[in-house]
């Protein structure tokens, strides 16, 4: 409040106060949403591939499963049995490189999914976002921590309630996850000493190629479910739509 002295009487003058800015997605929404975007198609993208190599990975394992059979039996020679493997192991190498790619993306997205329905105030006070990294390195608490984060953001999205039943393809998509890299770790643990031995440990890796071509169709589903349930989240809060 200003009194001015007009040189006859004092008047009262009010400075006008700047509105406050929005924040968040509510600020910057074309923003916020095409990042979620954009990371969320990367790391279905990316899933998808790892998929596929897990898929060509299932008939290879069995090859030099049958392989290892055949050279103890005198019917093909060592440089056969060689060439079987390489061929495994180097698509398994492929395979580790695009797979750290894909969790890289993952985890961004996460954390950006997770402070986006909290800038709206839909967190209700929730500190998730050091979990969306953190979740998946601690020992033990990895094996809950990411299921739950992905259960927590689809109630916070929920365009109508808070508590939201998280749908069940979180839970079988984190089974699958869960089976692949526990059989990975399986996988170093076996002493190919013997030709039983050999035998078991292509079994294994093809088991765990096969949960994760299941974990990859079921994570790239699931991504699609979060990136509509927050167009539809966006929708309720009157954010403009992507072009």
């Amino acid at each position: 409040m200003l009194r001015w002295w007009d040189g006859t009487a004092w008047t009262d003058h009010t400075s006008p106060i700047p509105a406050s800015q929005p924040v968040g997605p509510k600020g910057r929404p074309i923003a916020a949403r095409r990042n979620l975007r954009r990371w969320n198609l990367a790391t279905r993208i990316l899933v998808g591939f790892v998929g596929l190599l897990d898929l060509a990975a299932v008939p290879l394992a069995m090859g030099a499963r049958s392989a290892v059979r055949r050279f103890d039996a005198g019917e093909i020679d060592a440089d056969a049995l060689i060439a079987a493997e390489d061929t495994l192991f180097s698509l398994g190498n492929v395979r580790v490189v695009i797979f750290y790619l894909a969790a890289t993306c993952w985890v961004v997205w996460l954390f950006q999914a997770l402070a986006y329905p909290s800038a709206a105030g839909r967190m209700r006070g929730d500190r998730a976002r050091g979990w969306a990294i953190g979740g998946w390195i601690v020992p033990i608490a990895s094996f809950t921590i990411p299921k739950k984060l992905h259960d927590q953001l689809w109630r916070h999205s929920d365009t109508e309630a808070y508590h939201a039943t998280p749908p069940a393809i979180t839970g079988w998509w984190w089974f699958a996850f869960l089976a692949m890299v526990l059989s990975t770790q399986v996988v170093p643990l076996i002493n190919p000493q013997e030709l039983d031995a050999f035998v078991f440990q292509y079994a294994v890796i093809a088991m765990l190629s096969c949960f994760g071509v299941v974990a990859a169709v079921l994570a790239i589903k699931m991504l699609g479910m979060f990136d509509a349930r927050v167009d539809r989240f966006a929708a309720t809060q009157g954010f403009p739509e992507l072009s």
